[in-house]
């Protein structure tokens, strides 16, 4: 339903996927999770720079994972970042009703602001 880019110092928030991403996040009943979610407006690409750019607008890993409190953490085993890879990745979460809410920790961002993402999924049925 959306991803945002939340700062720490001021609360201000941006939508670096747009106002209508696609993608969706899997739990299954093994213990492995995987998600992909895509900006709003991608193209197919025509140029190498166009490619580099889609990038920017791709979210996607799997591994196994295991919840503790109100965090999952993914072991991850593949990833459109190959920095990932062996990796734990952690999400704070929050479910309400058909809502799913994530939080990733706290990062410094190039310009050294701390930001985090917050992304919303809505129950598939």
């Amino acid at each position: 339903m959306s991803f945002q880019r939340e700062y720490q110092a001021s609360g201000e928030r941006e939508w670096p996927m747009g106002n209508t991403p696609t993608g969706y996040i899997l739990f299954l009943p093994d213990g492995r999770m995987w998600v992909v979610i895509t900006g709003e407006g991608r193209k197919a690409p025509t140029t190498d720079q166009d490619r580099v750019g889609l990038f920017n607008t791709l979210v996607a890993y799997t591994g196994p994972y295991r919840v503790d409190g109100e965090k999952w953490i993914t072991t991850v085993e593949v990833s459109m970042n190959p920095a990932w890879v062996g990796t734990e990745q952690a999400r704070g979460f929050a479910i309400s009703g058909e809502l799913l809410q994530e939080r990733s920790p706290w990062m410094p961002r190039p310009d050294n602001r701390m930001a985090r993402a917050v992304i919303t999924y809505q129950r598939v049925k």
